[in-house]
C-alpha cells in the first residue's frame, strides 16, 4: 500500500501552514457533511475557503469553478445515497 502523505517528512513551513489552517477553522461549526457540498448552505463557502487553504499549502492550484463542479458531483451522490 502506498502512503498518500508522509506526515513525518513534511517541511516545517507546511506543518506551520496546516496548524494555521486548523487554528482558523477549529471553532467554526461546519455542520453536517452533506451541507459542506450544498451550494445553498452557509457551510459551502467555508468549505471552499478551507479546501483552498489546504490545497495552497501543498501548492495545488485549483480554481473555484473546478471545486464547485467537484462539490456538485459529491452533493448529487450524497443526495442519492441518503435519499434526498
Amino acid at each position: 500500500m502506498k502512503k498518500i502523505l508522509k506526515i513525518y517528512e513534511l517541511q516545517d513551513i507546511i506543518i506551520n501552514s496546516l496548524v494555521n489552517i486548523y487554528e482558523r477553522f477549529k471553532n467554526i461549526d461546519l455542520g453536517r457533511i452533506p451541507d459542506h457540498f450544498n451550494p445553498e448552505s452557509n457551510t459551502f463557502k467555508l468549505k471552499l475557503k478551507f479546501d483552498h487553504a489546504f490545497l495552497n499549502t501543498f501548492q495545488i492550484d485549483v480554481d473555484d469553478q473546478t471545486l464547485r463542479e467537484l462539490y456538485h458531483e459529491i452533493h448529487q451522490s450524497i443526495n442519492q445515497w441518503i435519499g434526498n
